[in-house]
């Protein structure tokens, strides 16, 4: 800490010695600069590289969100198609897809189950199809998504 001193004399040395003085820093001050600094630095940094770490996990999600959506949509476009149909609804018509194409470190799988109380086959005209989409979040941790809809042989 500087303490500034009242000068009633005239002398242009003592100005000048003054005014130096009063534009540094003391051993003290810069010492205790330099420990809050190396207390603060570390977490504010920490915490920078953990924001960027878990920025990409709302996007990750919501593209898994819209995959498992295209999925379900090609269900629904196959059940209507006059070349395909309900009885088109099989599992080996829609297998795993290990790598989604143009979204690598996704993958995509379809499971068609039936709506009866047994859970049995889509004879009962309704099939429950659920699409499940997987990835790697930033942490290493295995993520997914599912999305279900329940299709009907017949339209009202």
């Amino acid at each position: 800490m500087i303490v500034r001193h009242h000068m009633t004399g005239s002398d242009p040395r003592e100005a000048a010695r003054a005014a130096s003085c009063a534009r540094g820093f003391t051993l003290v001050e810069s010492i205790v600069g330099l420990v809050l600094l190396s207390v603060c630095v570390p977490p504010l940094l920490w915490a920078l590289a953990e924001s960027r770490r878990t920025a990409a996990a709302p996007a990750q999600a919501e593209v898994a969100y819209w995959l498992a959506s295209e999925r379900l949509e090609d269900l629904v476009a196959d059940r209507c198609s006059p070349g395909r149909g309900f009885a088109y609804l099989t599992p080996a018509h829609y297998p795993d897809e290990k790598s989604v194409e143009g979204f690598s470190g996704f993958s995509r799988s379809v499971t068609l189950t039936g709506c009866g109380p047994d859970l049995t086959p889509p004879e009962d005209g309704f099939v429950l199809a659920r699409v499940t989409v997987r990835w790697t979040g930033a942490r290493g941790t295995s993520l997914s998504v599912s999305a279900t809809t329940v299709l009907a042989e017949k339209l009202p």
